[in-house]
Order: structure tokens, then C-alpha cells, then sequence
């Protein structure tokens, strides 16, 4: 209770603050819990003189301190921390399988293009070794 506190203590002086703790829920576990206090000044207005309103008014501002308490605001992005490493494994596998498939493909049609100009060439080859001979 040392964190709550500190945080009351600064609440009073008029500063914002936040601190987290360890506390036993009623399972026995032990829960992972989150406060947050932050100053907001109310600003009010009344009469000077309630008879006539043509004095004008007097601006009284007070101290609201909203606190707010979470229990293992974690929990939920643990779920998705796991469901996106899932996806991310998949991905690259996909991206691998595509990037060794491709250059498959490339390398099958350099040897096809290389044996479309190859082929000609010796046949004509072939022809001016007759025409020599």
C-alpha cells in the first residue's frame, strides 16, 4: 500500500501521479493492479453580491482528483501478443516458400531462354560448317 500512498500524498499537493502494485485476489493469485490519479480543476461561479448580480461574480476553482483502477490491464494484449506472433510465424513461412519458389521459376526460364537462343545458333552453325565444307 506503500504506491497508493505516495500517490494520495502528490494527489494532495495538487500533482498527477501513477503507481501499480501487486495485491491477492479473492482466487489467492496474485493480481497486477494500476492507479492513476490526475488533478482536475472545477472552476465555479457565484454572485458577489446575491441582491445584485451587477457586481459581478467571484471565480472559486476546487480540486477533483479522478482515480482509476485497473486490474492487469495486460491480460488482454497477451492474447494478442500471442495470435500476432502466430500470424508473423505463418507469414514468413509463406513469404519463404514464395521467395524460393520464385527463383525457382526465374532460374527455370533463364535455362529455357538460354536454350531458345542456343539451339539456333549451333543448327546455323551447323549450316555454315556445310556450306564450308
Amino acid at each position: 500500500m506503500r504506491a497508493f500512498e505516495t500517490i494520495i500524498a502528490a494527489m494532495k499537493d495538487g500533482q498527477d501521479g501513477s503507481a501499480d502494485f501487486l495485491r491477492t485476489g479473492f482466487d489467492g493469485n496474485e493480481e497486477r493492479v494500476l492507479y492513476m490519479g490526475y488533478p482536475v480543476e472545477v472552476k465555479s461561479y457565484g454572485a458577489i453580491g446575491s441582491s445584485d448580480f451587477g457586481r459581478g461574480v467571484k471565480v472559486t476553482s476546487h480540486l477533483i482528483y479522478p482515480v482509476a483502477l485497473a486490474e492487469d490491464i495486460l491480460e488482454p494484449f497477451n492474447l494478442i501478443e500471442q495470435t500476432t506472433e502466430t500470424q508473423m510465424r505463418v507469414a514468413t513461412i509463406v513469404l519463404c516458400v514464395l521467395l524460393a519458389f520464385s527463383t525457382f521459376i526465374v532460374a527455370y526460364i533463364s535455362h529455357q531462354v538460354a536454350i531458345s537462343i542456343s539451339v539456333p545458333m549451333v543448327y546455323l552453325l551447323d549450316l555454315l560448317r556445310l556450306i564450308n565444307a
